[in-house]
């Protein structure tokens, strides 16, 4: 005790995780409801991921921009578009690139289908 308050209090762990969710709920609230808070659409994080995703691809099969642009038949320059802001390729372009790169077309395909 201090100043005649308990400085202790005994939780069991279920109870304290549960405080633990509602004190973060509310800071997640506050962050919503704070006029600063910058908001970015997911299809917007999602092309930048697959911009990441290729680049990713493309550095573990250890070609350069301009391999992979002369295995799949396009620009160096349309590589590297792609990889910042992929957001304006065709499905067509998204399976050339998979191909070439020797990748599962499934995920590729999901952000593709977005794209159209």
């Amino acid at each position: 005790m201090r100043n005649n308050r308990p400085t202790h209090v005994l939780l069991r762990i279920d109870e304290y995780e549960e405080l633990l969710n509602l004190l973060e709920a509310r800071e997640l609230g506050a962050k919503l409801d704070d006029p600063a808070t910058k908001w970015v659409p997911a299809e917007k994080v999602a092309m930048q991921m697959a911009g990441s995703w290729l680049a990713e691809a493309r550095k573990k099969a250890g070609l350069t921009q301009k391999q992979l642009a002369d295995r799949v038949g396009v620009p160096q320059s349309q590589i590297s578009r792609l990889e910042k802001s992929p957001e304006r390729t065709t499905v067509r372009t998204m399976k050339r690139l998979a191909a070439a790169l020797g990748v599962n077309i499934s995920a590729l395909m999901a952000f593709g289908e977005r794209t159209r």
